[in-house]
């Protein structure tokens, strides 16, 4: 029997986590926190040891509303037997199936640390960084807003995360697993979508010199610098952007590979719609191993109509 990642192991862990908060049973989440656990997400606030995480996050649970979590660009460093975690959490509540509900969709960022024990991994903290919201619902009355605004102001709320400190990529640059080919060209754009969002000097060494792009609306772009110049440019003056997940397909032959993203867009929640899949953007790429590293040597991004795939 094959043994179990690192990665895999922690990824389940925090699957665990999310479908607790998702049924709003939380009972079984407090096995997989530590004792001394620290929780800060900027919509509920800051937690610190396990009795007071508990019966924190009991405060955003909805026991009378449909709630349904998206977990994507996931990414898990290691270093001996501490983890380091990234992902991306699309969802929405609703209070009824019915047309004229009350309805929310949220998007937000995790970092979380872990620790192995003898009990198996173990969550030492959690952080969320609440990146939008559209919609209300009673169940999120008394979330914090999102941040609005850039730079600083005095008594503004400092944010939850930041890359240099808390992304798996700057904690662990090397970690000590390495997945399969699939996996880390998956990883090349999780990887990617973080540097656009949050940190663009994690982007320098996934492209190739000779890049060919194209991004709506920007247009072609020729190399990798002025690929990173378009992206730095436009995220500056952006309180938040997201690049979330929503599906890919991948094919690798050899030492080159093509790669589908499809970006999920919220549409209205209703019986007919909860259990489909919606998208309205796509990235088409190609990567080349090079030196034992995948990277983007096509990169074309487009938006557009609304189209379902697949089942959610």
């Amino acid at each position: 029997m094959k043994k179990q990642t690192k990665r895999a192991a922690i990824e389940g862990v925090f699957g665990q986590f999310l479908s607790g908060m998702e049924a709003g049973d939380i009972s079984p989440i407090a096995k997989l926190l530590s004792d001394n656990v620290k929780i800060s997400f900027s919509n509920i606030g800051d937690l610190e040891g396990k009795q007071e995480a508990i019966k924190g996050l009991s405060n955003p649970i909805f026991p009378k509303s449909v709630v349904k979590h998206f977990i994507s660009n996931n990414y898990t460093a290691t270093e001996g037997n501490i983890g380091k975690q990234s992902a991306y959490l699309t969802g929405f509540v609703v209070d009824t199936l019915e047309e004229d509900n009350q309805e929310a969709w949220f998007g937000g960022y995790f970092t979380n640390s872990y620790e192995l024990t003898d009990e198996g991994w173990e969550i030492v903290d959690l952080r969320f960084e609440l990146d939008w919201l559209i919609g209300s619902n009673p169940g999120i009355q008394h979330w914090k807003e999102p941040r609005r605004t850039i730079g600083w102001s005095p008594n503004m709320t400092l944010p939850k995360i930041i890359s240099e400190l808390d992304s798996p990529w700057r904690v662990f640059p090397k970690s000590d697993e390495f997945g399969s080919d699939e996996e880390q060209i998956l990883d090349a754009y999780t990887q990617y979508a973080w540097a656009t969002d949050h940190d663009i000097g994690l982007m320098k060494d996934l492209f190739t010199e000779q890049l060919e792009a194209n991004l709506v609306p920007v247009g072609r772009i020729d190399n990798k610098r002025e690929l990173m110049t378009v992206i730095s440019t436009f995220r500056s003056g952006r309180v938040s952007s997201h690049h979330a997940i929503g599906d890919y397909e991948i094919e690798v032959i050899g030492d080159v590979a093509n790669m589908k993203i499809f970006r999920r867009t919220p549409v209205h929640v209703t019986k007919d719609t909860i259990n489909r899949n919606f998208f309205s953007a796509t990235y088409d790429c190609s990567l080349r191993k090079i030196d034992g590293k995948w990277k983007f040597e096509k990169f074309f991004y487009t938006e557009g109509n609304v189209f379902e795939r697949g089942n959610a």
